[in-house]
């Protein structure tokens, strides 16, 4: 079924970056050792952050992601070695480009000037013009 689903993905969406597989990946946390888990290629920054918060935190400790002050997700952002995620503007992980095996990072977010980014901040389709949106590739094949 993934060959068929990316078969029409590519005809319909001009790339085959959906391939329909999980994605294995590891996350490095603000604090504590690195952890594997598996991602889909349509999971958003968003769903991803609050996953990762329901890994991170423990019951009976008090509430508080490894690294941040509390358990809200916005105390966190994620990069991947390449990208700066932002949720919200449509990022998906085939989206950002992420491969089986790649690092996607937790770094603590500073809400004053978008401090603490290494990294670039990939544009997402829900902010290009509906016109720019058609014509660009996604991070994932413009890498290619």
């Amino acid at each position: 079924m993934g060959q068929t689903v990316g078969s029409i993905c590519l005809c319909l969406c001009g790339d085959d970056s959906y391939s329909g597989a999980r994605i294995p990946v590891t996350i490095v946390p603000i604090e504590g050792k690195p952890f594997d888990i598996v991602v889909q290629p349509t999971e958003s920054v968003i769903t991803l952050k609050a996953r990762i918060k329901g890994l991170t935190v423990r019951p009976g400790t008090p509430p508080q992601i490894p690294g941040c002050d509390t358990a809200d997700i916005d105390e966190f952002f994620l990069e991947t070695e390449k990208w700066y995620l932002k949720e919200g503007v449509g990022i998906t992980m085939s989206y950002a480009g992420v491969k089986p095996g790649d690092a996607i990072f937790m770094r603590k977010s500073n809400m004053i000037g978008g401090k603490g980014r290494k990294n670039p901040r990939l544009e997402g389709p829900a902010e290009k013009p509906d016109s720019e949106a058609s014509k660009e590739l996604p991070a994932s094949e413009a890498s290619k």
